[in-house]
């Protein structure tokens, strides 16, 4: 009896994993405005898509960091520059799920996610260092793919470099993680033999008793 239900235990095992990784993906995001001024004298803080990899390969522990803004600044204040003022944003994730081989069980499909926020400019200099990112919304937010759920656990802010160049960059990102996933075929299979092994169990056991 005990030798089936270690039998039972280990078929069902997989299953218990569900959820923690995330199929093969990949992304693109669009933000807008793609450009604000700041201040006066104005700077101005340019917003485009950040890279990252051509496909994220499935994780087999999520999350996973997207970066998705590329911050860029240009500044026409002076030697001791004060401007400072605030950019609003909305930016949307595109993410496309790739269909895996036959027992993986990951389908082929889109969706979107969308995260926004305010950049908090209290100094501009040359790259727009002394920067916070405030008012974020998205964070929490689910969308389902085919047979995966993604959502984002949380947004963070990059500012550029502390004394930096001009050309100094910020980023945000989103931290995105798997939290439902449908178990493959294989899986269910493997559910069904854990399942009539722990049945048989059960009755070897009560006709002991008796």
């Amino acid at each position: 009896m005990k030798r089936l239900s270690w039998i039972s235990a280990a078929l069902t095992a997989p299953l218990l994993l569900a959820g923690q990784a995330l199929a093969d993906f990949t992304y693109t995001a669009t933000t807008s405005p793609t450009s604000s001024n700041v201040g006066s004298p104005l700077s101005t803080v340019f917003l485009g898509a950040a890279s990252g990899p051509a496909q994220f390969a499935a994780q087999p522990l999520s999350p996973v960091n997207l970066a998705v803004v590329d911050l860029s600044y240009d500044s026409a204040a002076p030697t001791t520059p004060t401007d400072s003022g605030t950019v609003s944003f909305t930016t949307t994730i595109n993410l496309t799920q790739f269909a895996g081989n036959p027992d993986s069980g990951d389908l082929a499909g889109t969706g979107t996610l969308t995260i926004g926020g305010t950049l908090d400019f209290t100094r501009f200099d040359n790259a727009g260092e002394a920067s916070t990112l405030t008012n974020i919304t998205g964070i929490g937010s689910t969308v389902t793919i085919a047979n995966e759920t993604y959502q984002i656990l949380n947004v963070t802010y990059a500012p550029g470099t502390v004394n930096g160049p001009a050309t100094s960059t910020g980023t945000i990102s989103i931290r995105l993680t798997s939290v439902q996933s449908v178990p493959e075929p294989a899986s269910f299979a493997l559910l069904g033999l854990g399942g009539v092994a722990g049945l048989v169990a059960r009755r070897r056991l009560a006709r002991a008793k008796a």
